[in-house]
């Protein structure tokens, strides 16, 4: 099965991402041609002549439009031509880049009201944020595109948007969600009067990703108990095989192939599964399709796995793990892939191969439970019932065992008594000591707004005052770029370390970070999660969408990688909690 990102960057997912983008150029094209000049009609029809060939050069085509566009002053226009821009250098993997140009597009449709482009818009940064990994923003923006589609009445993309939404849920492991989203697009696309042709597409690939949605959630739960999402995996795999053509959908038809495999392997039938693959492998060899190969290779390696043929199963797994040290794509399966070649090494007797993936899966598995929290433990309690039902009832055993001995009881309970009228107290000081210093936060806060709006008012007269205070002519010039650095709020990127700002700086790690503590009075650190931390009090208190974040949110917004770090630098730099400081404001927006 194939991961989102995997899938993101299939042959079939960019020529689908394309026709959409291809269907919106075309109705903005309709718009703006009539009122373009001849040059830029010309650099628009050579863009669409070099897209798919040579974007690098299409590229040029749009830098020149424009700026025709720009001298013109047609916000229509000029939007179009960021949304080619954006996928241009989506093409070119500039996505940040790509990024700046949608959200410019996206601030001039919005005092147009244009909600089909909107829509187009929002689509396309939804799908660059996924490419960055930036899930959340990425669900925002696609649930965007969703309500323009339906405000603007367009059903093609309302289904584009659904797709998309789809795709996010699935990558962050709400199979069951996905599927609901994926359902309710089936029935929109099978309900809305289009081509045939364009109804099949759109639905061969609602057929395959819910049938790899549900042989996800099918891996969750024990097969011999429940198979109901195996059987819908058939469902839909056999639905998409029945109208998918093998020499028009060639991709979509071995991908289909590939789940039909998968689900012989999940009904225990394995020769079939192994045939069916090898079927499937020669195509992927010939077209050299890398996430093809990949799984085809791996569910090999499971099929003989199971049949206890162990060299074999060796041999294919170890293709796929060749194809994973030179990948740029990211395999969610590749702690399976290293557990799977530790127990068939184990099994052959060697031992040190053995040890090396054993190790390895382990330390995937560490980054995971970092990475994933919220859906490791989720997996965990749902598998950890059992174990939690027989010490209930070990502790039950012990309370009967208590009742015998009630003169014990009454002692215990007094001790409680007092512990609870002892924790009361503790509780009543505790919360007035909070509410102390979550008013101290609040004129620390004061205060930095105060300091923010007095910079932005004084910004260079500050800069400038470095180099008269700082008698180091090279450290003050670093001082002003730190300077900038902050002012530009480049330090709340996820990326940001010490390497990350001696580049932005164009200096070097160490000397940066002598700078830091000579003149600044800190560590490198301290510096950065001071910054972070004061630009989320400021933030939080007056931004009321961020405020309904949850807390692993807010600190990804921060910079933080984890929810952890952020609530214990937090805690260390105001003395509170960040659940504490969001309830200190929402009361003092009550009493406002």
């Amino acid at each position: 099965m194939l991961n989102f990102k995997q899938y993101c960057c299939s042959p079939i997912f960019k020529i689908y991402l394309f026709f959409i983008f291809l269907c919106g150029s075309i109705h903005a094209k309709a718009q703006t041609d009539s009122l373009a000049t001849k040059s830029y009609k010309e650099l628009n029809e050579k863009y669409y002549e070099t897209i798919n060939t040579k974007p690098s050069s299409a590229l040029l085509y749009l830098n020149a439009a424009y700026n025709i566009a720009k001298n013109e002053n047609d916000s229509i226009k000029i939007a179009d031509v960021l949304s080619k821009r954006t996928y241009c250098k989506s093409l070119l993997l500039k996505n940040e880049e790509a990024l700046k140009d949608i959200e410019e597009a996206i601030s001039l449709m919005k005092n147009t009201g244009n909600s089909i482009m909107l829509s187009r818009f929002y689509s396309q940064k939804g799908t660059l944020e996924s490419y960055i990994e930036q899930h959340i923003k990425a669900l925002e923006s696609h649930m965007k595109a969703k309500e323009y589609a339906v405000l603007g009445g367009n059903k093609i993309y309302e289904i584009t948007a659904l797709n998309n939404i789809g795709y996010i849920k699935s990558v962050n492991h709400a199979y069951d969600e996905a599927i609901a989203v994926f359902e309710e697009n089936l029935a929109l696309v099978n309900e809305i009067e289009i081509d045939t042709a364009y109804r099949n597409m759109y639905q061969i690939s609602l057929y395959i990703n819910l049938a790899d949605a549900n042989l996800r959630m099918q891996e969750l739960y024990d097969k011999d108990k429940n198979d109901t999402y195996l059987q819908q995996a058939i469902y839909y795999n056999e639905l998409g095989l029945k109208i998918c053509s093998k020499t028009k959908n060639t991709i979509s038809y071995y991908t289909l192939l590939m789940n039909e495999a998968i689900i012989l392997f999940e009904q225990e039938e394995y020769d079939k599964s192994i045939a069916l693959t090898n079927k499937i492998l020669v195509y992927a060899e010939e077209e050299n399709d890398e996430l093809l190969k990949s799984t085809a290779y791996l569910y090999l390696g499971k099929n003989y796995d199971v049949l206890e043929k162990h060299t074999e199963a060796i041999a294919y797994l170890e293709k796929f793990y060749e194809i994973l040290k030179t990948s740029k794509t990211y395999y969610s399966n590749e702690r399976q892939l290293h557990g799977l070649l530790a127990l068939n090494y184990s099994k052959i007797g060697k031992g040190k191969k053995s040890r090396f993936h054993y190790k390895e899966q382990e330390r995937l598995l560490q980054k995971q439970q970092i990475e994933h929290v919220d859906v490791i433990s989720t997996i965990h309690t749902r598998h950890g019932i059992e174990e939690m039902n027989a010490k209930l009832r070990a502790l039950a055993l012990e309370f009967e065992a208590e009742e015998k001995r009630k003169k014990l009881l009454y002692i215990i309970s007094a001790l409680l008594v007092i512990l609870l009228i002892g924790s009361f107290i503790f509780y009543r000081i505790k919360v007035k000591r909070i509410k102390k210093r979550a008013a101290e936060v609040m004129q620390k806060v004061m205060l930095l707004e105060a300091q923010q709006e007095k910079q932005k008012e004084e910004k260079q007269k500050a800069i400038s005052s470095i180099s008269e205070k700082v008698t180091d002519k090279k450290a003050a010039i670093l001082l002003e770029k730190l300077a900038e650095f902050e002012a530009k709020e480049e330090y709340l990127s996820l990326n940001c370390s010490l390497s990350y700002v001696a580049e932005k700086v164009k200096s070097n790690t160490s000397y940066v970070s002598n700078v830091i503590n000579n003149y600044k009075n800190k560590t490198f650190k301290s510096y950065i999660t001071e910054l972070r931390i004061n630009a989320a009090l400021i933030r939080l208190k007056n931004d009321e969408k961020l405020r309904s974040y949850t807390i692993k949110a807010i600190a990804e917004e921060f910079g933080f990688k984890r929810q952890e770090t952020f609530s214990k630098a937090f805690k260390s730099q105001t003395g509170i909690y960040p659940s504490q400081y969001l309830k200190k404001l929402r009361e003092d927006l009550e009493i406002d």
